[in-house]
């Protein structure tokens, strides 16, 4: 019990200094003494909203959180389950693209198939970087509930439904290698191998019968291509039915935030039509979150089957009130480069000695689909003003308009936006006191999702599209977020997984290649480098001596042991035999 008291304080005091604007020069050990002083929980009545923390707004500018796709501590574990995935993936048919990024848990790679009429079909691949966590399996869960929203990214299957059953009544396992396995020679054999083992001469093989000679068996010459159909398709549904990987949308247009640092850039600001449809997108998927398992027809299957997309409404769809009890889904990760911003930093938490829910409380771990109405109205308030996230975030009672025309004092996060500002605002009124009620500091006095519904179709339904503010619109859509048509899928891709290598590691494969390329025979095993002769199912003749010796001066016997091993690590099988 006291270790959890000891986390209630370590809390308390980061918050305390969070929304002043010191939270990030908070450490527990520096922080100790004042710590060990907190009192808690506050024994004294909650006095109310805490007061607003001055803040200077930042314009709105590119940003990376790592400097590159992922943190580097777990860079070597993200490109090792990458090249796991990719030799997977070839099997089933698929074409490595790039790995999108990774961080301190997974890791998302780009993969591309097309289909008999050419059509190219990408898709997402999200993976553990460490085996036994199983995050990535009820990630597939909570896709498997908003299967059908079509405003939540979805869950791709790479198969349709399971094939028939044999006529035992067994259905016939996947197969999972990479190479084809041919019992009589005792070992695997590579693609061009197979060619040479399948194409038989049909004439031989009468000729033979005829005479006797063979077994009495009928031999059955083996179509390539239907072999090689089958095992994409068997290895397409292992991989759907695997739980630790998750196949999902590809969304061709890239981040948000990107589209927000480019008009902050030019200075300009989003069309009010473009920031309503952004807006509708935004709310529908709150909406898809809020109600899980409320757009799947019936009978459909979303573990087997891509389930047909529905625009989310909550027309006929029971209200969810604060402190319900009813299922929904909580983001707590909405943002234009999906970091994590969170409503509950209320000092109200210093005043609870029980659950949230058996205190009432009006904000403090009130989590429900106004948890992530918030997020979204944060998503908005980042487009309207071209601003960062205020730090501190700014609570203050701002008065604003409601639909009926009316007008009452809220406290809400969303001030700046209504507040008068030395440039004028040249976004709608309407929107911005709409976002700044979503951003409100109690959940209670944000709009509800049918008040959002019917209030955002009202702007975008309906329009004339002769009209001025829907040509400038498209305009700027068009110059803006549109790009160039999507290429038809090319020949197989060479991967060189140089470019997929830590920078420190490229020196060491650079010698190691150059040896194999240029050597006349498999290099001695004890050499380090000679096992990557059995990756790549190569032969040849023996290395020179001089050969040897630039081979130590460049990375040294015990880094070329090293470089062989991670190798075959890191080379993905299509890649060694480019080699």
């Amino acid at each position: 019990m006291e270790e959890i008291r000891q986390l209630q304080r370590e809390l308390t005091d980061y918050f305390n200094l969070y929304r002043d604007g010191h939270g990030h020069h908070w450490h527990p050990g520096i922080r100790r003494r004042e710590i060990a002083k907190i009192d808690f929980p506050n024994k004294r009545k909650y006095p109310g909203h805490h007061r607003a923390t001055p803040t200077v707004h930042k314009t709105y500018r590119i940003r990376e959180v790592w400097g590159e796709k992922g943190p580097k501590e777990t860079q070597y574990n993200a490109m090792k389950a990458a090249n796991r995935l990719g030799a997977r993936m070839e099997t089933a048919g698929f074409r490595f693209i790039k790995i999108l990024g990774w961080g301190g848990l997974g890791v998302a790679c780009l993969f591309e198939v097309a289909n008999p009429q050419g059509q190219v079909q990408k898709v997402v691949c999200k993976m553990d970087l460490h085996r036994g966590y199983n995050l990535i399996a009820r990630e597939i869960e909570n896709h498997l509930r908003v299967a059908g929203a079509k405003h939540v990214i979805q869950r791709v299957v790479l198969q349709g439904p399971p094939r028939a059953a044999t006529a035992g009544g067994a259905t016939p396992a996947p197969n999972l290698n990479v190479q084809f396995e041919i019992p009589a020679l005792g070992r695997p054999v590579d693609d061009d191998e197979f060619d040479d083992l399948v194409a038989l001469d049909t004439d031989e093989i009468e000729k033979d019968m005829n005479q006797g000679i063979g077994d009495d068996e009928e031999m059955v010459v083996l179509d390539r291509g239907e072999v090689i159909e089958e095992i994409k398709h068997d290895t397409q549904q292992a991989l759907d039915a695997d739980q630790s990987v998750l196949f999902i949308e590809f969304m061709s247009r890239g981040r948000l935030d990107d589209y927000i640092c480019n008009a902050s850039k030019r200075m300009v600001n989003f069309p009010d039509l473009v920031l309503w449809q952004l807006f509708d997108c935004l709310v529908k998927g709150v909406i898809g979150m809020a109600y899980p398992d409320a757009f799947q027809p019936r009978g459909s299957n979303p573990k087997t089957q891509n389930i047909p997309q529905f625009s989310e409404t909550v027309r006929r769809l029971p209200v969810l009130q604060p402190h319900s009890k009813y299922d929904t889904m909580v983001h707590y990760d909405i943002d234009p480069l999906n970091m994590t911003r969170k409503e509950q930093f209320t000092d109200e938490w210093d005043y609870i000695n029980s659950t949230p829910l058996a205190s009432r409380t009006l904000t403090a771990g009130n989590f429900s689909w106004w948890t992530n109405l918030y997020q979204v109205a944060l998503v908005m308030w980042q487009c309207i003003a071209q601003c960062h996230i205020e730090q501190p975030p700014v609570l203050e009672k701002v008065p604003l308009t409601f639909p009926d025309g009316s007008t009452r004092g809220i406290w809400t996060y969303g001030g700046y936006m209504v507040r008068p500002r030395q440039s004028g605002w040249q976004i709608d009124e309407a929107l911005r006191h709409l976002v700044a009620r979503c951003m409100a500091h109690i959940p209670a006095d944000r709009p509800s999702l049918a008040e959002l519904e019917s209030e955002i179709g009202k702007r975008i339904s309906g329009l004339n599209h002769a009209t001025r503010e829907v040509v400038e619109a498209k305009r700027w859509v068009t110059d803006h977020i549109k790009g160039p048509v999507p290429l038809p899928a090319g020949p197989p891709l060479q991967v060189d997984p140089l470019n997929q290598l830590p920078r420190d590691k490229i020196a060491e494969f650079e010698a190691a290649r150059e040896l194999f390329i240029h050597g006349k025979g498999p290099l001695p095993t004890g050499f380090g480098i000679g096992n990557v002769i059995g990756e790549l199912g190569a032969a040849g003749g023996g290395m020179t001596e001089a050969q040897r010796v630039e081979m130590n001066r460049i990375v040294g016997t015990r880094r070329v042991g090293r470089g062989a091993a991670l190798f075959n690590q890191w080379a993905p099988s299509a890649v060694r035999k480019l080699w």
